[in-house]
């Protein structure tokens, strides 16, 4: 069983293939929505891991400044030699050295704060204002010396949470408990840290640590309480969306439960609970500076859109072009049967064409060989049919090898050939089948229209041409040949005119085809191999031109040849 004989199964079996593909695009576009799921939820996870690493260790530097401080219990005796030899043991031995800008003492006398200043290369606290970059903080102290204001022999459990940002200005506070006078029961310590170095060494090396996973695809951002950038991963990138991807409070408040209890001689300390960290509430109080992460291409949404739509496409591309090639090869298979139909009828045709010659030429020869013609005139009649059934054989065989020549036809053998030149040899040349035809030559100024051509060629498409229009022309009827000029000296015409039956319109797109016959042709037996018109497209295409038919039934039919000029040779 094969599809030539069962055309019906190929066209079957392509369209279950077909549906076969819009299965799998189906099945594609579900895998492609598990796909983007997954690889969101993936970068999701780094996102969240690199961040909460990120903010875990600078919570934990923060806390190592807590724990340095407050490693010793410190008293108002000899304060800023204490203070200054920290300050110094950190300098020596931690990896920012440069994280503290300033040290100050803060006290309350009368209702009013007093801060003084340690200075450091020679130990000593000086009384100084408040810098305005500070006003937060000292509003966090008055706030602080209110909440200690309590009756004498009360107790008081005071929860020490400061942000370490306050105002945009990082900082520490430790309390000092040691002071026994009513008018003083409390001060503190307050551990200036410095904004550069937070913005120029801990950040950047936080985000080459931990942020490594995201700096392809994401940009960091640190922002203060006043929306400030602090740092930002791209010096000069501008966020496409307002609202980050992920968005986590950056910096820790440090927390100490402290048990105190209010005596006449002042404060005491009575339990110091263990330090803490805790997130800051965003329901009043201050705001914790934020990391932000924005994608580059403006949310993590976005991006995985756009990776579900390039998935889709290249999938969507490949089922097409899977599709496209069964379609085409539907349409091949298609074309190739027809054409093994047409390449059989030719076999089959020019087998009864060439046996009809050679049979009469057989028979023919026979009598003459048996002596059965014996005067002149038989002779000559005999051999006028010997002639004519010759020249049918001739025009079968030199048709089949034109076209095979022209299969593989490379020559570019081109000359400029006057249009009246090339008229002129093809009559010559075909005079024999012209012989009984009336035909009727308009050639104008053809000897002054040059084509550039392959003359041999163009003689054999126009022979094509005329012997198409003695054949289906009426019985010796006329043939007209006409040349004209067209399209501004550009282009020449030559129109081949028979008055025969012509051709239906349904025929028109499939008569240049190789091997096709029209049906008048094949019910009335009239000779050819299909071959001809084919031929003559090839030919008319090769020299840059077209061929076209104009046919009304029961008026004939008209072939032109439309084909460029070019310029007269020198002589």
């Amino acid at each position: 069983m094969s599809f030539r004989s069962h055309p019906r199964l190929l066209l079957v079996l392509t369209l279950g293939l077909l549906a076969l593909v819009l299965a799998l695009a189906v099945l594609q576009y579900r895998w492609t929505q598990q796909l983007v799921a997954s690889q969101r939820a993936l970068q999701a996870n780094a996102v969240q891991m690199s961040v909460s690493r990120m903010q875990n260790d600078l919570g934990g530097l923060f806390q190592d400044v807590y724990s340095h401080f407050e490693r010793e219990p410190m008293r108002t005796v000899g304060l800023a030699d204490a203070l200054a030899d920290q300050w110094q043991a950190w300098r020596d031995r931690r990896p920012y050295p440069r994280l503290i800008e300033a040290m100050y003492w803060v006290t309350q006398a009368d209702s009013a704060l007093h801060l003084q200043v340690l200075k450091r290369d020679n130990p000593a606290l000086q009384s100084t204002t408040w810098p305005p970059e500070l006003e937060a903080w000292r509003s966090f102290f008055e706030t602080t010396f209110t909440e200690l204001e309590v009756e004498p022999d009360q107790s008081l459990d005071l929860s020490l949470s400061a942000p370490p940002l306050l105002g945009d200005q990082p900082g520490l506070v430790f309390p000092l408990f040691d002071n026994p006078s009513p008018d003083q029961p409390v001060s503190f310590v307050f551990v200036h840290l410095r904004q550069a170095t937070l913005a120029e060494a801990v950040l950047p090396d936080l985000m080459a640590t931990h942020g490594a996973a995201l700096q392809a695809d994401y940009v960091v951002r640190v922002v203060m309480p006043s929306q400030a950038v602090l740092y930002q991963s791209e010096a000069g990138w501008t966020p496409l969306a307002a609202t980050p991807d992920t968005s986590v409070a950056l910096i820790w408040p440090i927390a100490r439960n402290y048990h105190v209890k209010m005596e006449e001689r002042g404060v005491f300390l009575v339990d110091r609970a263990e330090m803490v960290l805790s997130l800051p509430s965003r329901e009043g109080g201050e705001v914790s500076s934020q990391l932000q992460v924005f994608h580059r291409v403006g949310s993590l949404d976005i991006a995985m859109q756009r990776l579900k739509m390039r998935q889709l496409g290249l999938a969507s591309g490949l089922l097409l072009v899977l599709a496209g090639a069964l379609v085409l090869l539907y349409v091949v298979a298609q074309r190739a049967r027809r054409l093994g139909d047409q390449q059989m009828a030719f076999v089959a045709g020019i087998s009864h064409e060439l046996r009809t010659p050679v049979a009469a030429i057989t028979a023919l020869a026979e009598n003459m060989t048996a002596g059965i013609v014996r005067d002149e005139a038989q002779t000559r009649s005999y051999g006028e049919l010997i002639h004519n059934e010759g020249l049918r054989l001739k025009e079968m065989v030199e048709q089949v090898l034109d076209y095979a020549a022209s299969q593989t036809n490379t020559s570019n053998t081109k000359q400029p050939v006057s249009v009246q030149t090339l008229l002129d040899n093809t009559l010559a040349h075909n005079r024999a089948y012209l012989a009984n035809t009336k035909l009727t030559v308009n050639h104008g100024a053809a000897a002054d229209l040059y084509i550039l051509a392959d003359a041999q060629a163009l003689e054999v498409a126009l022979r094509n041409l005329l012997l198409n229009a003695i054949k289906h022309g009426p019985s010796e009827g006329p043939v007209e040949i006409t040349v004209e000029q067209v399209d501004g000296q550009k282009k020449v015409q030559l129109h081949v005119t028979d008055h025969g039956p012509g051709i239906p319109a349904s025929e028109h797109a499939r008569i240049f085809e190789p091997f096709f016959r029209g049906e008048r042709a094949r019910d009335q037996q009239v000779q050819g191999n299909g071959l001809g018109l084919s031929l003559v497209r090839r030919i008319v295409h090769a020299h840059g031109g077209t061929v076209q038919v104009r046919s009304t039934p029961g008026e004939g039919a008209a072939f032109t040849l439309r084909l460029p000029l070019t310029d007269r040779p020198i002589s």
